[in-house]
């Protein structure tokens, strides 16, 4: 007798399904019930494990809207519902979970006053960096193609001239300035991720020696919010 097995317990299949394979094996009938997500508007997106937010989700990502492009298939989304370009952060895999992890300062208002400051600057960081590159990965494999559906004008030219705009902006308190090419601006985005990201492993190291587990003579460089 063939023993039964529950298809929800195997939750790694989302994780390690290639884009092309995601085409060939997504449900578009699961679309109708979750058309919140593609539409303006804040939405909390909760399920059961395996009962398919990831596979969701993924419709979000570019990788997932080229490979339907490259299949020649429609993609599941309404026409009505397509003029988006996704971008995101993984709360675990990027660290940002490590803010408010322990205090990183001597004094304990310090760190409460200073905590959403350092994790809303990350996660703005990251938010654009992620931004930038979808839309390049959707200018350069689509050849532009996808911009009508999308509402934008999808090429690299548009762009650099974006990010020589944005890069200008009040918003950097002068920390990303002029720069002269879409390399030149992501480099400054992951510098700033980089240097958060280190900061933290700072923090985690002062917070063992304080427990006697290391003893080592590092400093703790406190990020800076613009060049001057």
């Amino acid at each position: 007798m063939a023993q039964k097995i529950n298809p929800f317990h195997e939750l790694y299949i989302t994780e390690l399904l290639g884009e092309d394979s995601f085409v060939k094996i997504f449900s578009k009938s699961f679309v109708e019930h979750a058309m919140a997500l593609f539409q303006p508007g804040n939405v909390v997106l909760t399920g059961l494990q395996g009962s398919g937010k990831s596979m969701l989700l993924n419709l979000l990502k570019p990788e997932i809207r080229l490979a339907y492009f490259r299949a020649n298939d429609n993609f599941p989304v309404p026409a009505e519902f397509q003029s988006f370009i996704g971008a995101g952060i993984n709360l675990t895999t990027s660290g940002a979970t490590d803010f408010g992890q322990r205090e990183i300062s001597e004094k304990g208002r310090d760190s409460e006053n200073l905590i959403p400051l350092y994790f809303g600057d990350f996660l703005n960081y990251w938010i654009v960096s992620d931004l930038i590159s979808s839309f390049y990965k959707l200018a350069t494999y689509s050849q532009g193609d996808l911009g009508e559906k999308i509402g934008i004008k999808l090429s690299l030219d548009a762009l650099k001239k974006f990010v020589q705009v944005l890069g200008r902006d009040d918003c950097w308190f002068g920390y990303i300035g002029e720069t002269n090419s879409l390399e030149e601006f992501q480099s400054k985005l992951s510098e700033r991720i980089t240097t958060y990201r280190k900061f933290l492993i700072l923090i985690l190291i002062r917070f063992l020696r304080n427990l006697s587990i290391l003893k080592l003579g590092l400093e703790i460089q406190y990020p800076k919010l613009s060049r001057n």
